[in-house]
């Protein structure tokens, strides 16, 4: 029974050819590696050295910095931009909204009152908005006659 389980246990000269030949492979890259390693470390430490190998170091270094604090400042300008245009949109947005307010408004008291009474609505609400009175009778009568528009469209259904 020995020498059965010897039997097992011994490997067969092409298994012990391929197991060795795995380690030495194995051992040969160790050794490559721990050389180029050494390699890099005599490079870096004659690098180091080296005064103007640390001057263009520091210089790289200094004008990465300065490249990214413009590429700051820019995107800083961007969005400093892009909010006044976000507020200047939300103002424009709240006055076209009241000035189709004011139109729907006009459009019904013209509808169902007297056109003097519209008249004199559009007169205080000049004074209120502080607007030249030309200049808001034409976007208000704009604004009525495309309301206007749009209203034969709903009487017709």
């Amino acid at each position: 029974m020995e020498e059965y389980s010897k039997q097992e246990t011994k490997l067969s000269h092409k298994e012990w050819r391929r197991i060795v030949k795995k380690e030495r492979r194995k051992r040969k890259r160790q050794i490559m590696a721990q050389e180029r390693d050494a390699n890099e470390e005599r490079l870096r430490a004659a690098l180091e050295n080296n005064m103007e190998y640390m001057q263009f170091c520091a210089e790289k270094e200094k004008q990465e910095k300065e490249k990214k604090v413009q590429e700051q400042e820019k995107h800083a300008e961007r969005e400093r931009l892009w909010l006044e245009e976000e507020v200047n949109m939300h103002i424009l947005h709240s006055v076209l909204q009241f000035y189709i307010f004011l139109g729907i408004f006009l459009l019904i008291s013209l509808i169902f009152f007297h056109s003097f009474v519209t008249f004199k609505i559009l007169h205080y609400c000049s004074y209120f908005l502080y607007l030249d009175k030309k200049l808001f009778l034409y976007i208000t009568y704009f604004i009525i006659a495309y309301l206007k528009n749009l209203t034969k469209f709903l009487f017709v259904i």
